[in-house]
């Protein structure tokens, strides 16, 4: 899978939510932004079983850290009080 479409899909719904006008609004674009890197991963990896593509593990591993570092963008927002500059 190109990169760019990985990067692209789930940046856009950040965009948006940084968009918005609340911090709530922000939160619930990243919790799209968490659905639409789950979407990802899942077509990576049917492409994967079908040999459409080779299993590449730093796809896997982009995936991973990205989770990651947006699970820590919405906590910041939901509980410790960031506050976006938008």
């Amino acid at each position: 899978m190109p990169r760019f479409l990985f990067l692209l899909k789930y940046r856009t719904n950040i965009s948006e939510g940084c968009g918005r006008k609340s911090d709530k609004e922000l939160i619930q674009f990243l919790s799209i932004a968490l659905g639409a890197l789950a979407e990802v991963e899942t077509q990576y990896l049917i492409a994967v079983r079908l040999q459409f593509v080779n299993d590449n593990q730093d796809t896997v591993d982009m995936c991973l850290k990205v989770k990651q570092l947006l699970f820590r963008i919405k906590k910041l927002f939901e509980t410790e009080g960031v506050k976006c500059e938008g």
